[in-house]
């Protein structure tokens, strides 16, 4: 076997590498090794290797390239991740004004205004600042550092804002789909067995009209306990309707006015239960508002 080769130091200057870069190197001619012979490199070639020389040269510059191209990566790295730290605290400060600009909205549910298209724009708008937000909040990474803190915050955020918005489209569409059906026609003489089979045209279409619009019930949880007692009303009202026919019919004034009493009985609880929810909602909402808005801006702040 070869024994280990002798370490060779070498001293180059510039003028030395432009030599050997100018000058190619002369075939090296080997002597043929006899078996196990303990013959050195430096034995076998008298000399220093050019080719080591070159070697050695060939691997700094490699070393030197390769150490370019870390720090490189590093700093591209560095930058990337403050660019989507960045991009993080945008979307989170245009989705604290798309929030708090919802304070409009909140005041337009408590007041019983109609589901406008400008409202209808100002619920679209929390759903683009959520997306917004969860997407910025996406390209974070999912590891252990900052900025996956940063990316938990940011996609619990967007959650938030995401349900404030449905909250609102909720409870608009459902109170304005049960609010105005929830008061019966008005009736001309409906005592008046001569005016029967106008009347009760008039409420077998209101009746219609209000099981149509109890038929999908809200995903609100509110709501949804005032659209279980409304169909739980339902049944109830029919009884009561047909009982006023039946009275008018058989000229029992008294019976079918008690039966158009507890038809508006009836009508008054779900409307008053209706308007409670809403306030709730209003008063639960107007708090996650502030709160939202504020956790929003320290998250742009990065506090």
């Amino acid at each position: 076997m070869l024994s280990r080769p002798e370490a060779q130091g070498y001293d180059l200057t510039e003028a030395d590498i432009r030599e050997m870069w100018n000058a190619p190197s002369p075939p090296i001619s080997l002597p043929r090794l006899q078996p196990r012979s303990s013959h050195s490199l430096h034995q076998i070639t008298g000399r220093p290797s050019r080719s080591a020389m070159w070697v050695t040269i060939a691997l700094a510059a490699a070393s030197a390239i390769i150490t370019a191209a870390i720090l490189t990566l590093v700093r591209g790295a560095e930058q990337d991740q403050s660019e989507l730290h960045a991009t993080v605290m945008n979307a989170a400060s245009l989705a604290a004004g798309s929030v708090n600009d919802s304070i409009s909205t909140l005041e337009s549910l408590r007041e019983g205004s109609a589901f406008t298209p400008e409202l209808v724009s100002s619920i679209s708008a929390l759903g683009d600042s959520s997306r917004g937000l969860v997407e910025s909040a996406g390209a974070l990474p999912t590891d252990g550092s900052s900025l996956a803190e940063l990316r938990l915050s940011a996609t619990a955020l967007a959650g938030r804002i995401s349900r404030l918005g449905e909250t609102f489209g909720a409870t608009f569409s459902y109170r304005g789909q049960i609010a105005p059906n929830l008061m019966p026609p008005s009736l001309t003489d409906p005592l008046e067995i001569d005016n029967l089979a106008d009347n009760t045209a008039l409420l077998a279409g209101w009746q219609s009209r209000l099981e149509q619009a109890a038929a999908n019930p809200p995903s609100q949880p509110r709501l949804l306990q005032n659209h279980q007692a409304l169909e739980a009303t339902l049944p109830y009202l029919a009884v009561h309707l047909q009982s006023y026919a039946d009275a008018v019919q058989n000229g029992r004034p008294e019976q079918a006015s008690a039966a158009l009493t507890q038809v508006a009985s009836l009508l008054l609880a779900i409307g008053q239960d209706l308007d409670q929810a809403v306030s709730e909602i209003t008063e639960i909402a107007e708090i996650e508002i502030q709160s939202l808005t504020t956790d929003l801006q320290n998250l742009s702040a990065g506090t």
